[in-house]
């Protein structure tokens, strides 16, 4: 029993997540390879990893292809739910404060509703998911680029919080400046999705082609 072999040593057993076929394990391909090439049970070679020293894995468990069993991603799910159910509160508490300052302009306001709600101010957001100061939302930085100016937005859910937000400056460059800087633009788009159009193509081959990958019989360092 490797916990039983392992405790003896004086080493440290760990489990991956499940492994999917075309993703390394461990930054090893060979590893993931190997592995979906043994039975259930099957204690693999030593083998030395970059950044892990000498690893010896045992493949603990099977799962055929097919929708995930309910145990696999139970934690998953209720984690989503969790989340979910989370962002519903905050949004209906988020509501009942909204009905008390939408007339206001000054955010600053909800302190006295609610000691513990937490006022921020940022300078030159961006669409870009960043909140300066504050992680990162896309959701929310994509919305208030829409919002009105000066006026205090209705409650509106992010990946992981609810916000309330009043824009008070909104800088869009001019044309002269967006046709002066278009051209470069285009240039990094076609450069952008010419290499992913070329690994979209590829993989696709790759999964087309009627061949079976057979390095880990030769290689362990791929």
């Amino acid at each position: 029993d490797i916990d039983d072999l392992a405790k003896k040593l004086g080493l440290t057993v760990q489990e991956t997540a499940p492994i999917t076929k075309n993703r390394p394990t461990l930054t090893s391909q060979y590893l993931t390879d190997i592995s979906f090439h043994s039975d259930k049970g099957t204690v693999l070679d030593p083998l030395e990893l970059d950044n892990y020293g000498y690893v010896v894995a045992v493949v603990s468990d099977v799962q055929e292809k097919g929708i995930s069993p309910l145990e696999v991603v139970k934690d998953d799910i209720t984690g989503i739910l969790k989340t979910e159910k989370a962002l519903d509160y905050q949004l209906k508490k988020a509501t009942d404060i909204y009905n008390k300052i939408k007339g206001s302009a000054d955010l600053s306001t909800v302190s006295s509703i609610d000691p513990s709600l937490i006022v921020r101010s940022s300078v030159g957001v961006k669409n870009n998911g960043t909140i300066p100061e504050g992680g990162r939302d896309y959701l929310f930085t994509n919305t208030i680029m829409n919002v009105p100016l000066n006026q205090i937005s209705a409650p509106f859910k992010g990946d992981n919080s609810v916000y309330i937000a009043i824009v008070t400056k909104r800088t869009k460059p001019s044309e002269e400046q967006v046709k002066n800087a278009l051209p470069n633009y285009i240039t990094q788009l076609k450069s952008k999705y010419a290499r992913e159009g070329y690994y979209l193509w590829l993989n696709q081959v790759k999964k087309d082609a009627d061949i079976e990958d057979m390095r880990y019989k030769q290689y362990k360092t791929y």
